[in-house]
C-alpha cells in the first residue's frame, strides 16, 4: 500500500511499471501486481464518489485475511498437552462433586434435616471410578494395549477374560492379564456386541 506522501502520478507510474514487467499469466501474478491492475482499472472504469475504490476493497480483504490467519495459527498444529487434557478432566470432576455436595448441604440445612438424595452417592461413585460393572451387561469389551493396538473380548472362563487383537494375524486368544504384561497395559476404551 503507497505512503499517504506519495503522490498520485507517482503512483501511476509506479503501477505501470508493475503492470508492464507482470507475466502475460495473471495466475503468476503476485499481490502486487494485482493491487496495481486494480488501482488501474478504478483510475480508468471507476466512477470515484459512488463507491469504495477496488484498491480499499483489496486492502480490506487482505487486512481481514490476515486476522483469519492469525485466529487460525492458534489452534492449527497445537493439540492439547496430557496436563492439559487432564487440568480439564479435573475441572470437570470438581464441578461434578461440587453438585454433589450442594445437595448434601440443601438437605441438612433445615433444623429436620432431610436425607440426602440417593443420586449423590452413585453420582460420587462415578465420578471416583468405583462403579461396579453391571451383570447384565453382555457386550465385549473393546481394549487399547500399550502400543496402541485393539483388542476385544471374546470370552471369560473361570473369572479370567480373554481377548483377541482385532486384526489378528493368527487366531491367538491370550488372557488380559498376558497382554497387560507383554504390551505395556491394557485399557478399556469402549463395549461393542
Amino acid at each position: 500500500m503507497p505512503e499517504p506522501t506519495t503522490s498520485l502520478a507517482e503512483i501511476e507510474v509506479r503501477d505501470s511499471q508493475i503492470l508492464r514487467a507482470a507475466s502475460s499469466d495473471s495466475d503468476d501474478w503476485d499481490d502486487d501486481t494485482w493491487a496495481a491492475w486494480f488501482r488501474t482499472a478504478e483510475r480508468v472504469h471507476g466512477d470515484g464518489a459512488k463507491r469504495t475504490p477496488l484498491f480499499d476493497k483489496v486492502g480490506a480483504q487482505q487486512a481481514r485475511i490476515a486476522e483469519l490467519e492469525t485466529e487460525l495459527a492458534k489452534y492449527v498444529g497445537k493439540e492439547p498437552t496430557v496436563v492439559d487434557e487432564m487440568a480439564y478432566l479435573k475441572r470437570c470432576l470438581n464441578a461434578v462433586y461440587d453438585v454433589c455436595d450442594q445437595a448434601e448441604k440443601q438437605a441438612t440445612r433445615w433444623e429436620q434435616p432431610l436425607p440426602v438424595p440417593e443420586w449423590v452417592g452413585i453420582v460420587r461413585e462415578a465420578a471416583d471410578g468405583e462403579r461396579p460393572d453391571n451383570p447384565d451387561d453382555n457386550r465385549r469389551r473393546l481394549y487399547v494395549d500399550g502400543k496402541g493396538n485393539g483388542w476385544i473380548s471374546t470370552c471369560v472362563e473361570d473369572g479370567v477374560e480373554f481377548v483377541v487383537p482385532v486384526q489378528p494375524a493368527a487366531w491367538v486368544e491370550e488372557s488380559i492379564e498376558e497382554v497387560a504384561a507383554d504390551k505395556g497395559g491394557l485399557h478399556e476404551i469402549g463395549r461393542c456386541w
